[in-house]
Protein backbone atom coordinates (compact mmCIF):
# COMPACT_ATOMS: atom_id res chain seq x y z
CA UNK A 1 0.00 0.00 0.00
CA UNK A 2 1.51 3.37 -0.96
CA UNK A 3 2.25 5.98 1.63
CA UNK A 4 2.75 9.65 0.87
CA UNK A 5 5.01 12.39 2.14
CA UNK A 6 3.63 15.83 2.87
CA UNK A 7 4.33 17.01 -0.68
CA UNK A 8 2.37 14.12 -2.22
CA UNK A 9 5.36 12.29 -3.67
CA UNK A 10 5.50 8.54 -3.22
CA UNK A 11 8.03 7.46 -0.61
CA UNK A 12 9.73 4.16 0.05
CA UNK A 13 10.02 1.29 -2.39
CA UNK A 14 6.41 1.42 -3.55
CA UNK A 15 6.20 1.60 -7.32
CA UNK A 16 3.37 1.96 -9.77
CA UNK A 17 2.48 -0.37 -12.56
CA UNK A 18 5.32 0.24 -15.04
CA UNK A 19 8.17 0.04 -12.58
CA UNK A 20 6.92 -3.34 -11.34
CA UNK A 21 6.77 -4.88 -14.83
CA UNK A 22 9.38 -6.54 -16.98
CA UNK A 23 9.07 -5.22 -20.50
CA UNK A 24 10.79 -6.91 -23.42
CA UNK A 25 12.29 -4.42 -25.86
CA UNK A 26 9.52 -5.25 -28.35
CA UNK A 27 6.55 -5.27 -25.93
CA UNK A 28 3.50 -3.83 -27.69
CA UNK A 29 1.11 -1.32 -26.17
CA UNK A 30 0.70 2.38 -25.70
CA UNK A 31 0.75 4.71 -22.72
CA UNK A 32 -1.86 7.45 -23.02
CA UNK A 33 -2.18 10.74 -21.14
CA UNK A 34 -5.16 13.06 -21.66
CA UNK A 35 -4.95 16.68 -20.55
CA UNK A 36 -8.00 18.49 -19.22
CA UNK A 37 -9.56 21.28 -21.24
CA UNK A 38 -11.68 21.92 -24.30
CA UNK A 39 -11.35 19.28 -26.99
CA UNK A 40 -10.60 21.85 -29.69
CA UNK A 41 -7.62 23.33 -27.80
CA UNK A 42 -4.35 21.45 -28.31
CA UNK A 43 -1.79 21.30 -25.51
CA UNK A 44 1.06 22.13 -27.89
CA UNK A 45 1.36 24.70 -30.65
CA UNK A 46 3.98 22.67 -32.50
CA UNK A 47 3.43 19.44 -34.40
CA UNK A 48 4.50 16.32 -32.55
CA UNK A 49 4.05 12.63 -33.34
CA UNK A 50 3.24 12.10 -29.64
CA UNK A 51 0.55 14.77 -29.29
CA UNK A 52 -2.88 14.78 -30.88
CA UNK A 53 -4.94 17.65 -29.50
CA UNK A 54 -4.97 17.12 -25.74
CA UNK A 55 -3.81 13.49 -25.92
CA UNK A 56 -0.26 12.17 -25.61
CA UNK A 57 0.31 8.61 -26.86
CA UNK A 58 3.70 6.93 -26.65
CA UNK A 59 4.76 3.31 -27.02
CA UNK A 60 4.57 1.65 -23.60
CA UNK A 61 8.02 0.10 -23.89
CA UNK A 62 9.53 3.57 -24.36
CA UNK A 63 7.58 4.94 -21.38
CA UNK A 64 8.83 2.00 -19.30
CA UNK A 65 12.41 2.69 -20.36
CA UNK A 66 12.05 6.43 -19.62
CA UNK A 67 10.78 5.65 -16.12
CA UNK A 68 13.70 3.28 -15.50
CA UNK A 69 16.17 5.95 -16.63
CA UNK A 70 14.51 8.55 -14.41
CA UNK A 71 14.49 6.11 -11.49
CA UNK A 72 18.31 5.89 -11.61
CA UNK A 73 18.65 9.64 -10.99
CA UNK A 74 15.41 10.62 -9.25
CA UNK A 75 13.50 7.68 -7.81
CA UNK A 76 10.73 9.81 -6.30
CA UNK A 77 10.06 11.55 -9.62
CA UNK A 78 9.97 8.19 -11.42
CA UNK A 79 7.59 6.78 -8.82
CA UNK A 80 5.31 9.81 -9.15
CA UNK A 81 5.11 9.59 -12.94
CA UNK A 82 4.65 5.83 -12.71
CA UNK A 83 1.77 6.23 -10.27
CA UNK A 84 0.19 8.75 -12.64
CA UNK A 85 0.43 6.33 -15.58
CA UNK A 86 -2.66 4.41 -14.56
CA UNK A 87 -2.81 0.66 -14.28
CA UNK A 88 -3.97 -2.43 -16.10
CA UNK A 89 -6.97 -2.57 -13.72
CA UNK A 90 -10.11 -1.77 -15.76
CA UNK A 91 -11.75 -0.34 -12.62
CA UNK A 92 -8.97 2.23 -12.14
CA UNK A 93 -10.37 5.64 -13.14
CA UNK A 94 -6.86 6.79 -14.03
CA UNK A 95 -7.54 10.41 -13.05
CA UNK A 96 -4.88 12.44 -11.27
CA UNK A 97 -4.83 16.00 -9.96
CA UNK A 98 -1.22 17.11 -9.63
CA UNK A 99 -0.50 20.04 -7.37
CA UNK A 100 1.89 22.83 -8.29
CA UNK A 101 4.35 21.44 -5.73
CA UNK A 102 4.19 17.98 -7.32
CA UNK A 103 4.72 19.33 -10.83
CA UNK A 104 7.52 21.63 -9.66
CA UNK A 105 9.32 18.72 -8.01
CA UNK A 106 9.40 16.95 -11.39
CA UNK A 107 10.85 19.84 -13.40
CA UNK A 108 14.54 19.44 -12.55
CA UNK A 109 14.69 15.62 -12.73
CA UNK A 110 12.83 15.62 -16.04
CA UNK A 111 14.96 18.45 -17.44
CA UNK A 112 18.10 16.56 -16.39
CA UNK A 113 16.94 13.34 -18.06
CA UNK A 114 15.79 15.02 -21.29
CA UNK A 115 19.14 16.84 -21.53
CA UNK A 116 21.04 13.57 -21.06
CA UNK A 117 18.86 11.87 -23.67
CA UNK A 118 19.45 14.67 -26.17
CA UNK A 119 23.18 14.24 -25.56
CA UNK A 120 22.87 10.57 -26.51
CA UNK A 121 23.20 9.34 -22.93
CA UNK A 122 21.04 7.02 -20.79
CA UNK A 123 20.65 4.37 -23.49
CA UNK A 124 23.25 2.82 -25.69
CA UNK A 125 22.64 2.82 -29.43
CA UNK A 126 22.08 -0.94 -29.15
CA UNK A 127 19.44 -0.55 -26.41
CA UNK A 128 17.73 2.15 -28.42
CA UNK A 129 17.74 0.01 -31.59
CA UNK A 130 16.17 -2.89 -29.64
CA UNK A 131 13.28 -0.63 -28.56
CA UNK A 132 12.41 0.39 -32.09
CA UNK A 133 12.82 3.21 -34.58
CA UNK A 134 12.84 6.23 -32.26
CA UNK A 135 15.86 8.32 -31.35
CA UNK A 136 17.22 9.78 -28.13
CA UNK A 137 15.63 13.10 -29.16
CA UNK A 138 12.31 11.34 -29.73
CA UNK A 139 12.43 9.88 -26.23
CA UNK A 140 13.15 13.30 -24.74
CA UNK A 141 10.21 14.71 -26.71
CA UNK A 142 7.96 11.94 -25.35
CA UNK A 143 8.78 12.97 -21.80
CA UNK A 144 8.34 16.65 -22.65
CA UNK A 145 4.87 15.85 -24.06
CA UNK A 146 3.82 14.08 -20.85
CA UNK A 147 4.95 17.10 -18.85
CA UNK A 148 2.67 19.30 -21.01
CA UNK A 149 -0.27 17.20 -19.79
CA UNK A 150 0.83 17.61 -16.16
CA UNK A 151 1.30 21.36 -16.67
CA UNK A 152 -2.17 21.69 -18.23
CA UNK A 153 -3.75 19.88 -15.28
CA UNK A 154 -1.96 22.12 -12.79
CA UNK A 155 -2.87 25.29 -14.71
CA UNK A 156 -6.55 24.32 -14.84
CA UNK A 157 -6.72 22.74 -11.39
CA UNK A 158 -8.40 19.76 -13.01
CA UNK A 159 -7.45 16.09 -13.30
CA UNK A 160 -5.71 14.55 -16.26
CA UNK A 161 -6.37 10.95 -17.24
CA UNK A 162 -3.80 8.27 -17.98
CA UNK A 163 -3.95 4.62 -18.90
CA UNK A 164 -1.97 1.91 -20.66
CA UNK A 165 -3.54 0.37 -23.75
Amino acid sequence: MPFFAHNGMLRGSVAGWYLTQRFAPDTPGTQVFLAPGPEHVAIAATVSPWIKGRMVSIPARYWHRLLLALQRHASEAAAQLDSWSGSADPDDAGEHVPTLAMATSLVEPVRHLTARLRQGQELTDRELAQLGPYTHDDMAAMLDAVMLVVDAAVARGEPFSAWPE
